[in-house]
């Protein structure tokens, strides 16, 4: 009874409202179909032309185009080289170097020998190293690498926030506003007098292209910017996927920060995505 009282609503609501007829149906769906072929075509001749050696990306700001800038200039890292940009139907997109190779994850971290797991890590220690020799700007604020709001998915996810004036404030903002006194003492009482220098800081585990046991280029530094020291040893912990045997060699190349690491895990500080098990660390 209660079926036939539903199927006697539906042709009721049919009744009253009735479905466009099949020509406004296609009119309505035209747009959205010559948008696809027209998407469809013009990425399958780029992928056919230019594709291989020039990566195009949609931007969120100028704050990517400007470190890769920065580190190209100031490093030896291999990353992207940046031709150019434009502002497309109200988006902004960058023209940039295809690197070879896959990301270390995609490519299996465990399927790799011992000797090409050592050359990679020394190939991110060296890298590291470059990049903690840039002297911070003048300010102690920790912000992009223009100076200005930072797009960090551990502080947040709706978008670029700061610039912070110091630790304190960032560390408040990732507390999303809790006062210490309402967090577990043990580790609240120790944590303000832990100031670290400010460094420029990339998160590079899941954008490291490597090929042959070696590594092409890092990519995708719209999160980069001028963190405290141990900001990028906690992002490398917390990645998606968790590749634990990877995770178990990070002290290799980036200063192992346990303290820190253990009270980002035990209040669950930055996106859930990123969290992984820390034990065996």
């Amino acid at each position: 009874m209660a079926s036939l009282s539903r199927e006697e609503r539906r042709r009721q609501l049919l009744a009253k409202y009735p479905p466009p007829p099949l020509w406004k149906r296609f009119l309505n769906e035209l747009p959205y179909t010559c948008k696809n072929v027209i998407y469809t075509i013009c990425r399958w001749l780029w992928l056919k032309s230019l594709g291989p050696w020039i990566f195009v990306k949609q931007t969120r700001g100028p704050e990517e185009v400007a470190s890769l800038r920065f580190v190209h200039a100031h490093t030896s890292i291999p990353v992207p080289r940046v031709y150019g940009t434009i502002n497309f139907w109200g988006k902004s997109y960058a023209f940039m170097q295809r690197l070879p190779g896959k990301d270390i994850l995609r490519a299996r971290w465990s399927q790799f020998t011992d000797s090409e797991k050592l050359n990679i890590h020394t190939q991110l220690r060296g890298f590291v190293a470059e990049l903690r020799a840039i002297p911070p700007p003048p300010s102690p604020a920790i912000c992009s690498v223009l100076g200005g709001p930072g797009l960090d998915y551990r502080l947040c996810t709706d978008g670029p926030h700061g610039p912070y004036a110091d630790e304190a404030e960032m560390n408040f903002q990732l507390r999303l506003g809790v006062p210490f006194d309402d967090i577990r003492r043990a580790f609240a009482n120790e944590s303000p007098q832990r100031a670290e220098d400010i460094i420029e800081s990339h998160s590079p585990q899941h954008n490291i292209m490597v090929d042959n046991g070696e590594v092409t280029g890092i990519v995708d530094w719209e999160c980069s910017g001028w963190y405290p020291r141990h900001w990028e040893y906690l992002k490398a912990l917390f990645t998606e996927p968790c590749d634990v045997e990877w995770r178990s060699g990070i002290h290799n190349f980036l200063t192992p920060f346990q303290y820190e690491a253990n009270v980002d895990a035990r209040f669950g500080w930055g996106s859930p995505k990123w969290k992984c098990d820390l034990v065996g660390l």
